[in-house]
Parts: C-alpha cells; sequence; structure tokens
C-alpha cells in the first residue's frame, strides 16, 4: 500500500549523529547501527571504515533484528583478537 511505501522510505531514510562523526575525526574504529548503508554513505564521500577489519556486510542488511545479530557477532569477534 502506499503508507507502507511512504513509511519505508522514512524508515530508510540515512541519519549520522555526532556518535558517527566522533570516531571518524579520532581516527577509531567504529561500527554503525543506524541506517542501511550508511558506511557505503561515508566511503563514497572518501571516508575510511576500517572494512579490513571489521566485516560491514551487516550495513546492507534491511531486517533490523538480523543486523543487529550481525554487529553483536562482529563485536564478539573483535573481542577475542589479541592486542597483537
Amino acid at each position: 500500500s502506499y503508507l507502507h511505501e511512504v513509511y519505508l522510505d522514512e524508515a530508510n531514510v540515512l541519519w549520522t549523529t555526532e556518535k558517527t562523526w566522533k570516531p571518524i575525526s579520532l581516527g577509531h574504529p567504529f561500527i554503525v547501527l543506524g541506517s542501511v548503508n550508511t558506511l557505503y554513505y561515508l566511503q563514497s564521500e572518501g571516508y575510511y571504515t576500517y572494512y579490513d577489519i571489521i566485516d560491514e556486510s551487516y550495513d546492507k542488511v534491511l531486517d533490523l533484528p538480523m543486523r543487529i545479530e550481525m554487529i553483536c557477532d562482529e563485536i564478539d569477534k573483535l573481542t577475542r583478537l589479541s592486542k597483537t
């Protein structure tokens, strides 16, 4: 229906806050739980998103619970890495 289409357009609007820009400005690795394709947008603007350290495939997942689960799995993986 039309209302459903309007809702999806609004739900998928790209939105970034200082919580995204602060680690970028400090050069720290980060994971974004936000709009779909946020990392793709940042990369297209020339920002480095640590794709070589973090599996960013979650960024393209539309299903929010699945995206959250993928992020949690990635955080778990990162916490198991040695500091070297």
